[in-house]
């Protein structure tokens, strides 16, 4: 398996694996802080954009013989729960996020841009809350309650954005060309974290919330895929048919190394 989603609640992860043979079925799983790995959901058809709140894994897949996306919820509560359809039809996704009874979703435009949409975890249409336009597709999104940030990305670089959660035009916090592909954005410590991948190699950046410079986090990765952060780690994935998660603190002057807590290969 290759991971293509990660989240972390406090030092549980959650992760939805793509298998490496395509006639085989995917994956959500959870991994403990021992490394220990639990398939949740061992039939789903392309799972991305973890994201857990109150007792509920949230994530996007895209049922069998369809192809718009739909927004699924699991309850983690109760052993062997199947997974719940909240919402269909999403068209191309790309980032999940939840705050409260809210779920945030970034949105293509038909190629217009990138839209940032709402919906109640209890399931409804969904609304939108702001877009950016131009020849941008979603790379991800994150909330903290207050406001949205997402990341539009376009060939070679993008843009990283901010929003409030209740409609309104979308700020610019750190933009790029011709620097490589934007990946998951992950909002925590006051901080927005998002990967850009100059293929192969991979760099981890984090920049303040409420705008200022970026700061490198960790470099010389091969494709990070996915992004999860705690309150002392930023959790991520490589693209190299391993199945590795990997760690590194969010201080990058603590000299404490990137390791491999996880093997998640299959």
């Amino acid at each position: 398996f290759n991971p293509s989603g990660l989240a972390a609640d406090g030092d549980t992860l959650y992760v939805t694996l793509a298998p490496l043979d395509s006639t085989a079925a995917a994956q959500v799983a959870r991994i403990d802080p021992s490394g220990t790995v639990t398939v949740l959901v061992n039939n789903a058809v392309a799972p991305s954009a973890p994201t857990v709140s109150s007792g509920a894994l949230y994530y996007i897949d895209t049922p069998s013989g369809t192809t718009a996306s739909s927004i699924l919820s699991l309850d983690l509560s109760t052993a062997g729960a199947l997974p719940v359809v909240l919402v269909s039809a999403i068209d191309r996704p790309s980032g999940l996020a939840v705050a409260g009874s809210t779920l945030v979703v970034a949105t293509a435009l038909g190629g217009t841009g990138v839209g940032v949409d709402s919906v109640a975890i209890t399931g409804s249409t969904t609304n939108q809350i702001t877009q950016v336009g131009g020849e941008f597709t979603p790379a991800g999104i994150a909330t903290d309650g207050a406001n949205v940030y997402f990341a539009a990305k376009s060939t070679g670089g993008g843009e990283i954005a901010a929003a409030p959660i209740n409609t309104g035009p979308a700020d610019i916090l750190w933009s790029g060309s011709d620097t490589g592909t934007l990946g998951p954005v992950v909002i925590a410590n006051a901080n927005v974290y998002f990967s850009l991948t100059a293929d192969p190699n991979g760099t981890i950046f984090s920049v303040p919330a409420n705008g200022g410079p970026p700061t490198t986090i960790v470099t010389a990765l091969t494709q990070p895929s996915a992004l999860a952060v705690n309150s002392a780690f930023v959790y991520y994935t490589s693209n190299t048919g391993a199945g590795g998660i990997f760690r590194a603190p969010i201080n990058p002057d603590s000299g404490i190394a990137a390791t491999q807590i996880a093997d998640v290969a299959g």
